[in-house]
């Protein structure tokens, strides 16, 4: 069972969307969801500063939240954080848009160059190719 609390914060343009606990396959339809609908109203920031554990499933959704909405959706990972050692793992960080802190996020450039974006799309197709060889779908990988 998958053990996680959400909150949110609004401010002008940009909602902060704030995770801890662990997120995996049994939530990563209810993660993707709420984000399509935050970015509706603007940008969406999930900031994953206290999320434990991320398994391959809700790393899809980021990657896919990432080729979709690009200029309006971010993360915030900080650095030696439990959450930050599965995207440097994966090799999302630098891939994704992920940033230290809440302030980096909010001031993240309006619009990612074309060579990230066609990056993410690459990254998008990639990992979910090899998410479906292993083991015919998710796995999980723990961020301790």
């Amino acid at each position: 069972m998958c053990i996680y609390e959400l909150s949110s914060e609004r401010h002008a343009d940009v909602t902060i969307l704030a995770i801890a606990g662990e997120l995996d396959l049994s939530v990563a339809d209810e993660i993707e969801s709420l984000v399509n609908k935050t970015i509706l109203a603007g940008r969406a920031i999930v900031d994953l500063t206290h999320c434990t554990y991320i398994d391959s499933t809700v790393l899809s959704v980021f990657v896919r939240l990432t080729a979709r909405h690009d200029e309006h959706f971010a993360m915030v990972v900080p650095l030696g954080s439990k959450s930050r050692r599965i995207f440097e793992v994966t090799q999302l960080v630098g891939t994704l848009p992920v940033y230290a802190d809440r302030v980096a996020a909010v001031r993240r450039p309006a619009l990612l160059n074309e060579m990230n974006l066609a990056g993410a799309q690459v990254v998008a197709r990639s990992y979910h190719a090899n998410e479906s060889a292993l083991h015919g779908g998710a796995h999980d990988i723990r961020t301790a």
